[in-house]
């Protein structure tokens, strides 16, 4: 069990790791921590009645203390979503962003690779895999095309008679060789030594945020640990967990008089219940499905986006908002 996330490992990055993917979960986790270390605020614009849940407004800020040197990931991201307008609507990003999306999980790739995690880079890895398959898959057809009647030209020449073409033979089995050598080439990507132990430091901070431990945070540390952590537990899928045990963390801070206000990075105001600490989570699950659908839209000529939309767990309802974060 790790008490904290690895050092100098964002949770973008974290997300990456885990499953050699960089994706919309990771950027979505990625925008939340950015918001949570002063770089923007997310706002939830919910008219009451609305069917399909809020819309988000996001406002680029200044950060209180000193700004950090950012990732290039985190700094195209940053100007890719603001690159019209300061405040933005996420859904006016809808059809403009996948441009942005594409290059922000190359230089994720670029940053893992880079830091020594993997040899090469997953993604690298993987198109060379999906390109030896696609050569095996071309191979097979051209197996059946020009050698499929060859069992009937040995027939002709007074060889025996086949029961299958031997062109036949060679198209089926090259097409299953490319079968075989996709699917085992998306899993071919390969860790290092440093790269497997930020995975085995990442998957014990996992299991502190859903565990009883979490409970004993010193009060003193409190007040920024929702927000740290937050992003972390988004794309470990522990978010609705995590939630939980802080709301207690308050409860317990409130009973000592030393309260626990909401971060000033989330701003609410209507009805619709993401006021409290798994309010926030289930507010955040909502952001992050909009994200990801709305990051990877094309525009209808373009054809559609090969990611799926999703979030991760969230909590439940509540009301109301502050701001002492």
């Amino acid at each position: 069990m790790q008490f904290a996330p690895p050092e100098g490992v964002r949770p973008g990055l974290v997300g990456t790791i885990i499953d050699e993917q960089a994706n919309t979960i990771d950027v979505s986790a990625t925008v939340i921590d950015l918001a949570a270390r002063g770089y923007l605020t997310i706002e939830a614009v919910v008219a009451d009645g609305a069917p399909r849940g809020p819309d988000w407004k996001l406002t680029r800020m200044v950060p209180t203390e000193p700004p950090e040197t950012l990732l290039p990931y985190e700094q195209t991201l940053l100007a890719g979503i603001f690159a019209e307008s300061n405040p933005v609507l996420l859904s006016s990003l809808k059809n403009k962003f996948h441009t942005t999306l594409t290059t922000v999980e190359s230089q994720m790739y670029a940053e893992v690779t880079a830091r020594g995690w993997f040899r090469k880079s997953p993604n690298q890895v993987r198109r060379g895999w999906t390109r030896l398959a696609m050569f095996a898959a071309f191979a097979g057809f051209g197996a059946f095309v020009w050698l499929g009647g060859m069992g009937q030209e040995i027939e002709s020449a007074g060889g025996p008679s086949l029961a299958i073409s031997p062109g036949v033979v060679l198209g089926v089995g090259l097409f299953v060789a490319a079968g075989i050598i996709y699917l085992l080439g998306q899993r071919m990507a390969s860790r290092t030594a440093v790269g497997s132990a930020v995975l085995a430091q990442s998957m014990g901070f996992k299991e502190y945020l859903v565990s009883e431990e979490a409970r004993q945070i010193r009060l003193e540390e409190a007040q920024d640990i929702f927000s740290h952590y937050l992003p972390y537990a988004i794309v470990f899928g522990v978010a609705d967990r995590w939630a939980g045990t802080f709301s207690q963390v308050a409860e317990s801070a409130n009973l000592a008089g030393r309260p626990i206000g909401i971060p000033a990075w989330y701003i609410f105001s209507g009805s619709g219940g993401y006021g409290d600490y798994s309010g926030i989570a289930h507010g955040m699950d909502s952001f992050s499905t909009s994200a990801s659908g709305t990051f990877t839209s094309t525009p209808a000529a373009s054809g559609s986006s090969g990611f799926s939309g999703g979030g991760f767990s969230g909590g439940g309802g509540g009301g109301g908002g502050g701001s002492s974060w």
